[in-house]
């Protein structure tokens, strides 16, 4: 007779062959051949190289930009498995001690996950901290379980706010989770990393109270399967977005966007390129995922200019506009591919590639903007002048490129 402990294992192993499936799909024999195992060998000979010699363009990376870059990609992600489904609710809702005890092997199942992730990283990165950073073992050590205990405490407050808070309030709390969990996890780090074991154990007992709130919680059932599904496709999802024929913004389930809710026409011309292009700029600044994606862009660009050397921050400074121009334009395609877009015959008197030079221009200009003012103070304050003057030159000619390159 199957037990709960028994299903759990039955679903675990069917998660593992899912995940075998979907990692199949991206990696056939060819792929491991010529980039996944050349990939493992340079990380291996890449950690290996820096327990002699730490490399240049590694010293001139600040603990604080290092924390927040082990923060912002290891730590703030993720969430707590449950493994429970859609027809738990019709067969197992009654057996409140199944579904505690799946919910409970799956919290189980997350924090060893989690806990083998940190500690590869840790692992790859220890002759960092050691010989750059002049990290003791025992302030290594510490460190390790600290992030393992940050990383616990941000996965378990997300689910506990995502069951609290609903929509906007939900984006909020989310988001001052995320800059105030990064903020005390990079404070504590460097002004108390000789007595971080204090924190560690007081970490430890919010956890386990958090940990105990969140099994005990009830009416939030449909809740946890929506995250465990979400959690079960993102590997496929972000295989697969690129492959799928979608939309370029998302419906909203409003009548009025939160953002420009009230905006008016943007260009007193009324033609058909220009309502097309006003129609792109509103469904970019509208859509929360874009402007997520162009955040995370802008907060990795100027990360890359302030550490890379000075005579690569001028090739850096044309390359993260050429990306961001082929990224809007690809972006903008999804517009023509519409299915009310598509009704209309496009031929020399409606030019939809003028559409695409006109939108990356708009877009791309004050974002360049900026970023070359950052440029400009990164390298020599009185430089941002001439290099803002320059970007707008440039943003107008590669537009024109990418413009020639589809039509």
């Amino acid at each position: 007779m199957i037990s709960p402990n028994k299903l759990f294992v039955k679903r675990l192993i069917s998660e593992i062959e899912f995940q075998w499936n979907v990692f199949k799909l991206v990696v056939d024999w060819i792929v491991a051949l010529y980039f996944v195992l050349p990939l493992l060998i340079f990380i291996g000979y890449q950690h290996v190289s820096w327990w002699l010699k730490i490399p240049f363009w590694l010293e001139n990376i600040p603990l604080l930009l290092f924390l927040a870059i082990i923060y912002f990609l290891f730590l703030a992600s993720g969430r707590l498995r449950t493994f429970l489904e859609d027809g738990d609710h019709l067969f197992l809702i009654q057996y409140h001690k199944w579904i505690n005890t799946i919910r409970t092997w799956g919290i189980v199942y997350s924090i060893i996950f989690h806990f083998i992730i940190i500690l590869f990283v840790y692992v790859f990165l220890s002759p960092l901290f050691i010989y750059h950073y002049d990290f003791t073992v025992n302030q290594l050590i510490s460190l390790f379980l600290f992030s393992v205990l940050t990383k616990l405490f941000i996965i378990i407050s997300k689910d506990l706010l995502f069951f609290r808070f609903k929509k906007w309030r939900q984006f909020i709390v989310s988001s001052l989770l995320f800059i105030l969990g990064g903020i005390g996890y990079i404070l504590i780090v460097l002004k108390c990393m000789n007595y971080i074991w204090i924190f560690i154990p007081l970490l430890f007992m919010i956890i386990l109270l958090f940990m105990i709130k969140r099994l005990h919680k009830e009416g939030i059932f449909l809740d946890e399967v929506y995250l465990e599904q979400e959690a079960k496709m993102k590997f496929i999802s972000m295989v697969l977005k690129d492959h799928v024929k979608k939309r370029w913004f998302k419906w909203l389930p409003r009548n009025k966007p939160i953002l420009f809710r009230q905006s008016r026409q943007l260009f007193k011309k009324r033609t058909i390129v220009n309502v097309l292009v006003e129609s792109n700029i509103k469904a970019f600044v509208r859509d929360s995922r874009m402007i997520s994606n162009l955040l995370q862009y802008t907060f990795l660009s100027i990360n890359v200019l302030w550490i890379a050397p000075y005579v690569m921050k001028w090739f850096i400074w044309i390359a993260i506009i050429i990306i961001m121009a082929v990224w809007i334009k690809n972006a903008t395609l999804y517009t023509k591919n519409n299915s009310f877009i598509e009704f209309l015959s496009w031929n020399d008197n409606l030019p939809f590639y003028e559409v695409i030079r006109k939108t990356i221009f708009i877009l791309i200009t004050p974002w360049y903007l900026f970023m070359s003012s950052v440029f400009g103070l990164i390298l020599f304050s009185w430089w941002s002048i001439p290099v803002i003057l320059g970007s707008f030159f440039i943003c107008y000619f590669i537009s024109y490129v990418l413009y020639l390159s589809s039509s």
